[in-house]
């Protein structure tokens, strides 16, 4: 790691948000706290559980599942860090020893208070701080967790396909059609295989992007939400207030006024 890095979001995902599939345009770190997981990546399936980190690199599609345990909950910072090598030859996934692990639940409590409270230089002790984490990932890096090959067929037409909705969300007429032309599938079989792997069908999961994309929006831009409802790919403010209601439970304006971070000092 050859620069400091920079936190953009610290999280506890727990219940619904944990699972799913995600393609990331940051680096992202989880610290699993309970519960076990299966993180399906280039291919391959990573079984992990409470005190093991996944380290992922932008733009990679990783399918996460519970496995087992009634609890769940990951621990999870998104961050950048320009110019770095950072994770070339790094396995994806590491296991931390016992006393490790109290530290590692230890630096992330520090973190997120760090992070939400946005006091002057937050940015200079949160970035320490996560390279302190990232310590502990790299010298365990020689402990990685074992994996087996995905018994998923084709996989690569969902990368394809996911990659697809991730790179054309913004427009509010994409179809089926054209994501399955995109996969090199057709529509039938692609809506098959994406359930059978992600719990949602193409246009489901294109639904839950969009939102996802819109929150990101209303908690990290100055955008007014006819902008945001453009961005996201819904073409209309209405279509957009209705969608995200309908998901969130909140309109647009609530969710932003309940959920957002102060904003650093000047």
């Amino acid at each position: 790691m050859d620069q400091f890095p920079h936190v953009a979001y610290v999280g506890v995902h727990e219940g619904r948000t944990v699972f799913g599939s995600f393609v990331d345009s940051e680096w992202v770190l989880h610290f699993v706290a309970a519960g076990e997981w299966s993180f399906q990546m280039e291919g391959r399936d990573y079984l992990v559980g409470p005190g093991d980190m996944i380290l992922l690199p932008p733009r990679l599609l990783h399918v996460v599942r519970q496995v087992s345990g009634r609890q769940r909950a990951q621990h999870v910072i998104h961050f950048e860090l320009s110019g770095s090598t950072l994770g070339q030859k790094l396995p994806l996934a590491v296991s931390l020893p016992k006393r490790q692990q109290v530290e590692a639940s230890q630096l992330f409590k520090r973190l997120r208070r760090e992070w939400l409270a946005a006091e002057p230089f937050a940015d200079v002790i949160t970035g320490g701080i996560l390279a302190e984490m990232l310590g502990l990932y790299f010298r365990n890096s020689e402990r990685p967790k074992s994996s087996a090959a995905s018994a998923t067929l084709a996989w690569k037409n969902i990368e394809c396909s996911v990659q697809f909705l991730h790179a054309n969300f913004h427009r509010p007429q994409l179809t089926l059609r054209d994501i399955s032309a995109a996969a090199k599938v057709s529509p039938n079989y692609l809506c098959r295989l994406f359930k059978q792997n992600t719990g949602y069908t193409p246009m489901a999961y294109l639904t839950l992007l969009r939102h996802s994309k819109a929150e990101e929006l209303l908690l990290r831009s100055l955008q007014n939400c006819t902008e945001i409802a453009e961005a996201a790919g819904y073409g209309d403010l209405h279509v957009f207030s209705r969608s995200f209601k309908k998901i969130a439970g909140l309109s647009p304006t609530e969710f932003q006024k309940q959920h957002a971070r102060r904003a650093p000092a000047i």
